[in-house]
């Protein structure tokens, strides 16, 4: 994500990633957590779940949901956490 050099200040400079220390998933309407999910038509509420601890100063969690069809990527969200 070459905009997150933007908060170093530093050109090519990155926030550290932070360490994994929980689980992360996708649910279905508030269902069970899991790394995908097949959707079909309009309607549909995905919620990213992430219980990761905080990450320090100067790292960040980087969270990619891509949507895809026919083995094609189209689309997603990335959720940056970043620590403070």
């Amino acid at each position: 994500m070459p905009w997150l050099q933007l908060h170093t200040g530093v050109r090519g400079a990155f926030p550290a990633p932070a360490p994994a220390t929980g689980m992360v998933g996708l649910a279905l309407g508030g269902g069970t957590l899991t790394d995908s999910h097949h959707v079909e038509g309009g309607g549909t509420h995905v919620t990213l779940h992430a219980t990761d601890d905080p990450p320090a100063a100067g790292t960040a969690h980087v969270y990619r949901v891509t949507a895809s069809s026919g083995g094609a990527t189209f689309g997603g969200y990335t959720v940056v956490v970043m620590g403070w």
